[in-house]
């Protein structure tokens, strides 16, 4: 007999925490890049160029910080799937959908970020070549946005349903608003690839910047509730006796032929 072994803690607090902390290294490393505030897509290919032969150094390793940075999304999305898991039981198919969705808002930054490390790896190439890579990278950093509404409706439907039949919900029924308007916020992004000025650039001010808003936000909401949702899980555990499970395996037994 093994008794249930407790969660732990402290690695789960950590995690929930790596999402805060990826948005200050990943758009701290932007800022000091000079990626931030972000270029209009209506900048020539001789300025930008000159952009990126300025300082170079300086640029990449600001953006050298940024990829770092995007590497803590992964803990925290894992955060979130140990307690989707939770409120689903033994059919988890929103935890695995909320999963995948954070797996894939990581490329959204991880090969932007890699593009932008490009353009500044060899600043006396072509112009219109580094104007190129820059165009990609944010291209792709601001319109995939949109494939991140995998997570945030998936995080949604599956506190819904613990709410209504659990309760002691897991994840308070206020979060359910703060996924869906941060998914909500991202479908206008696609309109990233008809316009080079004005609010609905890749810099403009309803496709990039509103959303970024929604997003810190659901960020550190979801740190917030994640945190109350972990420590009451762990109290839980030290209130109540270890079950004692029994291991029923029969050994192997050979025969033979």
């Amino acid at each position: 007999m093994q008794p249930d072994r407790p969660i732990d803690e402290h690695a789960l607090i950590v995690c929930a925490r790596c999402g805060p902390a990826f948005v200050t290294i990943f758009f701290g490393g932007l800022i000091f890049a000079g990626q931030f505030p972000v270029f209009s897509p209506s900048i020539t290919a001789e300025q930008l160029a000159h952009y990126y032969q300025t300082d170079t150094n300086v640029i990449r390793i600001g953006l050298c910080i940024a990829f770092v940075g995007t590497a803590l999304y992964l803990p925290f999305t894992a955060a979130i799937s140990s307690q989707l898991r939770r409120m689903e039981g033994s059919t988890p198919v929103l935890t695995y959908a909320q999963l995948a969705g954070g797996l894939g808002g990581l490329v959204n930054f991880l090969i932007p970020t890699l593009l932008l490390i490009l353009a500044a790896f060899r600043p006396e190439r072509s112009p219109e070549i580094t104007q190129t890579l820059h165009d990609l990278a944010w291209m792709i950093m601001v319109i995939v946005l949109n494939t991140n509404c995998v997570q945030y409706f998936a995080i949604a439907r599956a506190v819904i349903k613990d709410n209504e039949v659990n309760p002691e919900p897991i994840f308070p029924r206020w979060i359910v608003y703060v996924n869906y308007i941060t998914g909500l916020s991202f479908f206008i992004d696609v309109l990233v690839a008809f316009y080079k000025g004005g609010p609905f650039a890749w810099n403009g001010l309803l496709c990039l910047y509103v959303p970024a808003i929604f997003w810190i936000g659901w960020i550190f909401s979801m740190t917030h509730v994640l945190t109350k949702a972990i420590r009451r899980q762990a109290q839980q555990d030290r209130d109540q006796p270890p079950e004692l499970t029994v291991d029923v395996r029969l050994p192997a037994m050979g025969i033979d032929r």
